[in-house]
């Protein structure tokens, strides 16, 4: 079993120290994922932190979690393995603030504190779709789906019979 991933961690010592962590999240220290979608077990993460050539800390990493997800069409419940990546820019708003490319992302820390755990569960539900379905051949869901899509088609004659029953009684 993976260590525990701490809740928070000093970047500065961590920078100083290799830069390195890696471990577990349970699954109820992350309270924000519901819905949909909850977690089946932890959340494992590996992360690297270091300093680019303009100076800026970086933290790089990846997650991997099983989660069991809502069916939009069947609504039964089905399992939903997750793998991230992230890769985003430090900032520390008691210092100067780091210029971004537009194809980065910032995140804040404060006193020096990044919040692991935060930062884990908003990749996490970045991740997620946002329709989880089970593969149509999978879903039971589909017979339904397919009625209703059947039962929605255009039927330009299906009111005929009765518009011509209407005239025929105003004819007599």
């Amino acid at each position: 079993m993976a260590p525990r991933l701490p809740s928070a961690v000093d970047y500065r010592r961590l920078l100083a120290d290799g830069g390195l962590l890696a471990g577990d999240i349970e699954a109820a220290s992350l309270t924000r994922i519901g819905g949909n979608f909850r977690l089946a077990g932890p959340v494992s993460a590996r992360l690297g932190l270091r300093r680019d050539e303009h100076s800026r800390v970086l933290v790089e990493g990846e997650f991997t979690a099983t989660l069991e997800a809502r069916c939009q069409r069947c609504l039964e419940w089905m399992p939903l393995e997750l793998r991230g990546r992230l890769a985003l820019v430090l900032g520390d708003p008691d210092n100067e603030m780091p210029v971004l490319d537009d194809d980065e992302d910032l995140v804040e820390v404060s006193g020096g504190k990044l919040a692991l755990w935060g930062l884990i569960e908003d990749e996490l539900l970045l991740a997620c779709p946002m329709i989880p379905r089970h593969p149509a051949q999978d879903c039971a869901g589909r017979e339904e789906a397919q009625t209703a899509a059947e039962d929605a088609h255009y039927k330009p004659f299906a009111g005929l019979g009765a518009m011509l029953d209407q005239q025929r009684d105003e004819d007599h």
